[in-house]
């Protein structure tokens, strides 16, 4: 048989999430799963003790011979999922097939969260894996209507720039056209903090000869905490 399914996280497996993964995996790799009601995980024990990782059972996908999840501690900004196809468990240096953000965070939330802070962690990836590791955030309980608020469709337009695919959200067909020139990125951010509420401090882009400027508040009551412009 086939290889085995490696998930690396640090979150809480969720066993809703873990098959919502797993469709998109299948959905690259043009196959077809099958679930059974219910699909469960279970924690492996060696010698009495937790080997810090589960197999989900009720989950059949072709020439796929286990799904494991991992549990794992990152060092730094580290995605909430890490998916690997290999018989053996993967090697820190080996590099995964699909690298997933997941968050239940929607707009009225926050929009540094849902919009800006999660992207910043896939800026953090393109540093150690190539652009062939497919990268997705996906959103979850998230409201069925269609985004409005400009900050965070701003927000989704970047993902899509830096190559993230946005999962789970109703946006706008904006969200999908690339920027041609970084001269209409700087128009359209600009444009935004234009129309910012009284008191808020909206960051704003400068293009100088040799640079590119930001502006923007970062601090609120001392501390490095100021919505949304931390993410930005």
């Amino acid at each position: 048989m086939g290889a085995n399914l490696w998930l690396f996280t640090e979150e809480r497996p969720r066993t809703g999430v873990l098959i919502e993964i797993l469709q998109l995996f299948c959905t690259k790799k043009k196959l077809v799963m099958n679930v059974e009601n219910p699909a469960f995980l279970v924690p492996l024990i060696e010698n009495n003790r937790f080997k810090f990782r589960y197999e989900l059972l009720g989950v059949q996908i072709p020439n796929i011979k286990s799904i494991y999840i991992e549990l794992a501690k990152g060092y730094k900004s580290f995605v909430d999922y890490l998916l690997y196809e290999s018989k053996t468990k993967p090697t820190h240096n080996q590099e995964p097939f699909m690298a997933i953000e997941e968050t239940k965070t929607d707009s009225k939330e926050g929009r540094n969260v849902a919009a800006f802070q999660r992207g910043t962690k896939f800026v953090y990836l393109d540093q150690y894996y190539s652009p062939s590791c497919h990268r997705v955030i996906l959103y979850t309980h998230q409201q069925k209507e269609q985004e409005t608020n400009a900050t965070v469709i701003f927000g989704m337009r970047l993902k899509n720039f830096i190559g993230v695919e946005v999962i789970g959200k109703n946006l706008p067909q904006i969200c999908r056209k690339p920027w041609v020139r970084i001269d209409d990125l700087i128009r359209d951010k600009n444009r935004i903090a234009q129309r910012a509420r009284r008191g808020n401090v909206a960051l704003t882009i400068t293009k100088k000869s040799e640079e590119i400027v930001l502006n923007c508040r970062l601090s609120k009551s001392s501390s490095l905490s100021y919505d949304p412009n931390i993410g930005y």
